[in-house]
């Protein structure tokens, strides 16, 4: 070996060693200590090296497994240079990368996708929160009393047992699942790093089970990170989301590019995007839940927090899908290629969409001449950019060409693609008065961050057409109210 030899002890569940070699490789030394860490970790080693197997693309978002010693209880795994847990790197940055979102969903599909099997019923029987509201015995003898009270009031807020219920009735499990995404297993990897920007760890708990459980967990601790107010005394919960330290609409374009990146990586169909997505809120909800109940496990009552996660479940459950729109801001496709509702029609640029529709465009407003040119002018922008997109054009006077015009919104991700940040498209602004602006929107400091939600881009293309000899003029709305 070449340098000195680190060893630093980093335990929790079982025996954990970091063992640094000089500057270079790192490991992960994790050894049993009772029966239940041996089959854990078994499992754990199984996983590794079943999942290599399966996905080339997929163990890019693994750490590397070097050796499994069965006799020994030892699993030597990488240990990933220069990263840090989720948690750590948001709270640390006070930003909420869409990369990363999209890293995580893309991981997760992935994960299902090259993993699905036919369901089978009763071969996994869910999350065990999923049967916290009709509690065994061994919760009464190993729950504390703040617990305690998390169970009770389960089975008494109107109609939150039942919500439970049904999704407990409801799992279906069709594909590998880690069965613990949360952002402590969740690294984020130094942008030099070659081979992706999130590593999954800790597969100890992976199982067959139902695939929602995950995406659920992942979008939920972003949720669950917004509502962790560290407000105690008599503040009502109510009043605990505007005083959040990391307010939710910084974290929608995120969430967007989570569920997003999922869809797309997992290959989910159109037809079933919105039940899936309901789907997933719902399993979201059930990962406040157990949050909640693994925060009262600590606490000897139940803190305000606490309560707090109870409720927003509660909300997502009622109405899942209406909650993922709304609450979360997950509206429309976010990925390379843009799809419009209406016909199905995929496009990488507006200048693409523009040519696909040509045909159905009527030539007295828009004759073929105007069509390319304002094709011309838009060529450069990403079809992904555009949530909304319109023609201008006085009535009445034939020589006039028509303009276009297109707007780009938080939720669809357009900050964060305006200001580089988008997880696939690489993207600048040929523009400097625009990109200034842009850049001001993006900065957390600015006035402008919380109070534009959409830009709109207007391109006068006129008679002389051509991207060479026009601007955009940017015209910003202001958010409503959220309600």
């Amino acid at each position: 070996m070449d340098g000195p030899v680190v060893v630093s002890d980093i335990s929790s569940r079982n025996r954990n060693y970091r063992v640094q070699v000089g500057t270079g490789r790192g490991y992960m030394l994790k050894q049993a200590i009772d029966p239940d860490g041996r089959a854990t970790l078994a499992r754990e080693a199984a996983v590794y090296e079943r999942l290599r197997l399966v996905s080339a693309d997929l163990a890019l978002f693994l750490p590397h497994c070097y050796a499994y010693d069965a006799a020994e209880g030892l699993l030597v795994l990488e240990f990933v240079q220069g990263a840090e847990t989720f948690r750590s790197h948001h709270a640390a940055t006070r930003h909420f990368s869409t990369e990363l979102a999209a890293g995580l969903g893309r991981a997760l599909g992935l994960l299902h996708r090259s993993t699905s099997v036919d369901a089978v019923s009763g071969s996994e029987e869910g999350s065990w929160i999923l049967n916290l509201q009709r509690p065994d015995s061994y919760i009464f003898r190993e729950a504390s009393s703040g617990a305690l009270d998390v169970i009770r009031i389960i089975q008494q807020a109107p109609g939150l047992r039942e919500s439970i219920d049904r999704l407990r009735a409801s799992w279906i499990p069709t594909a590998f699942v880690h069965a613990d995404v949360k952002w402590d297993n969740c690294l984020a990897v130094s942008p030099e790093s070659a081979d992706g920007s999130v590593k999954l760890i800790d597969w100890e708990l992976a199982m067959i089970g139902d695939p929602g459980w995950d995406i659920g967990s992942a979008l939920g601790q972003y949720l669950s990170f917004w509502i962790s107010v560290p407000f105690t005394g008599e503040m009502i919960p109510e009043r605990f989301p505007e005083l959040a330290s990391f307010p939710l609409d910084w974290m929608k374009p995120a969430l967007n590019a989570c569920w997003s990146s999922y869809a797309d990586a997992v290959g989910l169909p159109p037809s079933l995007a919105d039940e899936q997505l309901a789907r997933a809120t719902e399993f979201a909800a059930a990962r406040l839940v157990q949050t909640g109940f693994e925060a009262a496990q600590m606490s000897q009552q139940i803190t305000s927090p606490i309560v707090l996660h109870l409720q927003v479940a509660q909300n997502l459950l009622e109405r899942p899908l209406e909650a993922a729109r709304r609450l979360l801001g997950i509206r429309r496709p976010y990925g390379l290629t843009g799809t419009t509702r209406r016909s199905g029609i995929k496009c990488a640029s507006l200048s693409d969409y523009l040519t696909k529709i040509a045909a159905e465009l009527p030539p007295v407003l828009f004759p073929e001449r105007n069509i390319c040119d304002m094709g011309e002018t838009v060529s450069d922008v990403p079809w992904a950019l555009v949530s909304v997109f319109g023609f201008e054009r006085p009535l009445g006077d034939e020589r006039t060409a028509s303009d276009v015009a297109f707007a780009t919104t938080v939720g669809g991700g357009g900050r964060d693609l305006l200001n580089g940040r988008h997880p696939l498209i690489h993207y600048s602004l040929p523009w400097p008065p625009i990109a200034e602006f842009c850049s001001l929107w993006n900065s957390q400091e600015s006035l402008l961050f919380n109070s534009i939600d959409h830009v709109w881009f207007e391109y006068d293309v006129g008679s002389a057409g051509g991207r060479s000899t026009r601007l955009p003029v940017s015209i910003s709305t202001c958010r409503p109210a959220q309600v």
